[in-house]
């Protein structure tokens, strides 16, 4: 793999029904109203309906999907264990 691949992201959206991502980094999960993939600007969450991969190439970091598409959102999950801002002030 080379790394300058991966230093910029694109995303294309076409009428809601086509996308295409570059710097995606690995598929976490692929399901056919969710798609979860780890990006050069962390998780991308793709929500929508009848969602499937026509173009996959990791090694380049492009995915193309088709389906209707609801959402994209970034995400940044960290560990649950973490503690809360909460926990931290009632120690």
């Amino acid at each position: 793999m080379n790394d300058n691949i991966y230093k910029n992201q694109e995303l294309k959206l076409i009428n809601r029904n086509s996308l295409y991502l570059t710097g995606v980094k690995k598929i976490i999960n692929l399901e056919s109203d969710e798609f979860i993939v780890d990006s050069v600007y962390g998780k991308l969450i793709i929500k929508g309906n009848d969602l499937e991969v026509t173009v996959i190439d990791i090694d380049k970091g492009d995915l193309k999907l088709k389906g209707t598409i609801d959402s994209i959102v970034y995400s940044n999950i960290k560990s649950k264990n973490k503690e809360s801002i909460i926990t931290k002030l009632f120690k």
